[in-house]
Parts: structure tokens; C-alpha cells; sequence
């Protein structure tokens, strides 16, 4: 971590805490190394996701909700219904 904060990053997204157990762990452990950069973790528009990530000690969460064509295929929802399950979150 200080190399990437000699480099002049001050922002790192360090892993998906919903991915595996394995993850969860490594993503803890990176918070509790340095304050510097920033940390933060992915997680999906899902109230599980979110809790995960508040749970893995970083200081901000990123919160993704597909909204293109393809993902919203995928997700089998209509862009009405993805921000409205953004919102209900």
C-alpha cells in the first residue's frame, strides 16, 4: 500500500466482499494496514452486498447497479425497475 501512496494514489477499490470468505478476509486485512490510499470495496445494489462491504472495514462502498442494455438483460429487469431497486435499498 505506501508504494501505490508513493505513486500518488490516494483511491484503491481492493475486492468484491460477497465474491468468497477468502476475499472478505484479505479486504479486512488491507483496512486495518493503512488509511492511505483510501480503501473502498464493490458490492452489487443488494442489502446483502452493502452489509458485507460495511462490514469489511473500508471507508467507502461502491455500489453497482448495471444499467446498460446487456446488464439489464442479464439482470432480466427494465431500467424503471433497476432504479426503482436502486432506490428500495
Amino acid at each position: 500500500m505506501r508504494e501505490l501512496l508513493l505513486l500518488g494514489v490516494d483511491f484503491a477499490e481492493v475486492g468484491y466482499p460477497a465474491s468468497s470468505h477468502a476475499e472478505m478476509d484479505e479486504i479486512k486485512k488491507l483496512s486495518v494496514l493503512t488509511k492511505r490510499p483510501i480503501l473502498s470495496a464493490l458490492g452489487r445494489c443488494t442489502k446483502d452486498d452493502i452489509l458485507l462491504c460495511s462490514q469489511s472495514g473500508v471507508e467507502i462502498i461502491d455500489i453497482d447497479l448495471g444499467v446498460s442494455p446487456y446488464q439489464l438483460d442479464i439482470l432480466r429487469l427494465t431500467l424503471s425497475e433497476a432504479f426503482n431497486k436502486a432506490q428500495k435499498i
